[in-house]
């Protein structure tokens, strides 16, 4: 859902969907967490800002939104239901960040891995207008 394309910093104030905002704060937690760790990798060497995707987790939060969401809300949760996670299982991934040495500082962690987050959430210069817009 981070991949949000052709972004701009102005559209994270603008209105839309709910899916579409939840997109769009999964790609600034990327992007901050990127941002953060080139800031700090030199004066603070031990410290580490990683992003972790838990995966579709079956939480009170999602089951809220996809009745939020309406008729979509309510088919895209039937068709992603094989798929869930249960929130032990999403946690893996969050535990997996923090003990693993492979979770290195700016890196994205998914299904308890180093993963490669969407062109979009790799942006420098985006991540940069961001921090800025956030002053």
């Amino acid at each position: 859902l981070h991949g949000v394309k052709n972004c701009n910093v102005a559209e994270f104030g603008a209105s839309c969907s709910p899916l579409h905002a939840y997109a769009r704060s999964k790609l600034a937690g990327i992007l901050h967490v990127r941002q953060l760790a080139s800031r700090w990798r030199s004066s603070h060497p031990n410290l580490r800002a990683v992003a972790v995707h838990p995966g579709g987790v079956d939480s009170q939060g999602s089951r809220d939104s996809a009745t939020g969401s309406g008729a979509t809300g309510v088919v895209l949760r039937a068709l992603g239901a094989p798929f869930v996670k249960s929130v032990a299982q999403g946690a893996a991934s969050i535990v997996w960040a923090c003990t693993s040495p492979l979770a290195t500082s700016g890196s994205y962690v998914a299904n308890c891995n180093v993963a490669m987050p969407a062109a979009t959430a790799l942006d420098a210069n985006l991540a940069l207008a961001l921090e800025e817009r956030a002053r």
